[in-house]
C-alpha cells in the first residue's frame, strides 16, 4: 500500500529524516501529493517503491500539488508507467537531491517525468544510472511542461531515445550542467529535443553514445540555443557524433563542438 497520501484532508506536511521503503500504489508508491497540498520532504530516503502504470514509482504530484524536496535520495524505485522515481503534474522543487537507479516503462522518464503544464526546478544533485524503455533515461518533459536544471550532473542513464534527457515540446533551461556517459538505443545519447524551446548555458555534454544518430544532442524540432557550452567526446553509430539537426533550429554562442565521432560517414 502507499505510505503517505495527502488527500482528502491533509494539505500541509513536512517529512524529515525518514526512510520510505517498499510502498506500492497506482500513482506514487510512497507518496501522493494531491491538489492544493504542499509537502516538504527534508533528508528523506525513498527506496524500493513501486507504482503501476499511472506512474511515479516513489512520488506522484497531482495538478495543483506542490512538492519541495531537499537533501534527499530516490533510489531503486520503479513504475510500469512514467517517472521511475517521480511523476510531476503540479510543481516540484528539488534541491541537492540524488535520483539513482530508478526505472520506468515505455512512457519514459527513468528518474522523473514532467507532464503538460507542470514545472520542475532542480538545483544540484545527481540524476544517475536510471533506465527507461521509453524516452528520457534521466528526465522526460512533455509538451507544455517546464524544466529548469542548475548545477546538476546527469550521467550513466539509458533510454530508447534521449539517454540523459528527452523533451517533447517543453520549455527547458539548463545551466552549468554536466550530461555525461548516457546511452540511447536510438537517437540522442545525451539529449533529444522535439519541439519547444531549449537553452543550454555553461554546460558540458560529453562521453554520451547513441546507437543511431547524435551522440550529444539530437534536434528533431524546436528552438535550441547553446551558450558557452561544450559538446565533446560523444559518439553516434550513424549520423552526427555531436549535433544532429533534422528539424527546428540551433544557435551557438561561444560554444565548442569538437572531437565527437560518427562511425558511419
Amino acid at each position: 500500500m502507499r505510505l503517505f497520501d495527502t488527500e482528502p484532508e491533509i494539505l500541509n506536511v513536512t517529512i524529515q529524516n525518514l526512510t520510505l521503503v517498499n510502498g506500492i500504489g497506482d500513482a506514487g508508491g510512497a507518496l501522493r501529493v494531491g491538489s492544493d497540498a504542499q509537502v516538504i520532504p527534508n533528508a528523506v530516503t525513498l527506496k524500493g517503491n513501486f507504482a503501476t502504470d499511472q506512474g511515479g514509482g516513489a512520488v506522484f504530484v497531482d495538478q495543483g500539488g506542490d512538492l519541495t524536496i531537499v537533501d534527499s535520495i530516490f533510489q531503486d524505485n520503479q513504475t510500469t508507467g512514467s517517472g521511475g522515481a517521480l511523476l510531476v503534474a503540479g510543481f516540484v522543487s528539488i534541491d541537492q537531491t540524488n535520483l539513482i537507479q530508478n526505472k520506468s516503462g515505455i512512457s519514459g522518464g527513468g528518474a522523473f517525468t514532467v507532464q503538460q503544464r507542470a514545472t520542475a526546478i532542480v538545483t544540484g544533485g545527481q540524476v544517475a544510472m536510471n533506465q527507461t524503455a521509453g524516452p528520457g533515461g534521466g528526465i522526460h518533459v512533455l509538451g507544455g511542461g517546464t524544466l529548469g536544471l542548475v548545477e546538476t550532473w546527469v550521467f550513466k542513464n539509458e533510454a530508447s531515445i534521449g539517454g540523459g534527457l528527452a523533451s517533447e515540446g517543453g520549455s527547458i533551461g539548463l545551466d552549468r550542467l554536466r550530461v555525461t556517459n548516457n546511452v540511447a538505443v536510438g537517437d540522442g545519447g545525451g539529449l533529444i529535443i522535439d519541439g519547444g524551446s531549449t537553452l543550454i548555458r555553461q554546460s558540458e555534454v560529453s562521453g554520451n553514445l547513441a546507437n543511431n544518430s547524435s551522440g550529444a544532442v539530437a534536434i528533431l524540432d524546436g528552438v535550441v540555443e547553446l551558450i558557452n557550452t561544450t559538446l565533446s567526446g560523444n559518439e553516434a553509430i550513424t549520423n552526427g557524433g555531436g549535433l544532429f539537426l533534422s528539424g527546428g533550429s540551433v544557435t551557438q554562442h561561444h560554444s565548442t563542438v569538437a572531437e565527437n565521432r560518427s562511425r558511419e560517414v
